[in-house]
């Protein structure tokens, strides 16, 4: 099961801290009062989105194996 750790309400900590702390658990700090946290979360959840995809996407029979 794919996840995205999201911790929220960051800008309740020292930027720097909320950055960190993401960071150290491979996770994405955000609030809803800073736009660009929100955009970077719609990435990382497309990303892993596409990745899950481009992995269950069935292949055609007609495909030359690997």
């Amino acid at each position: 099961v794919d996840r995205v750790l999201v911790f929220n309400k960051s800008d309740l900590l020292p930027e720097d801290q909320a950055a960190h702390i993401a960071e150290r658990h491979h996770g994405v700090a955000i609030s809803a009062r800073d736009s660009d946290a929100v955009a970077h979360l719609r990435d990382r959840i497309a990303a892993a989105l596409a990745a899950r995809a481009e992995a269950i996407a069935p292949v055609p029979v007609w495909a030359e194996p690997a």
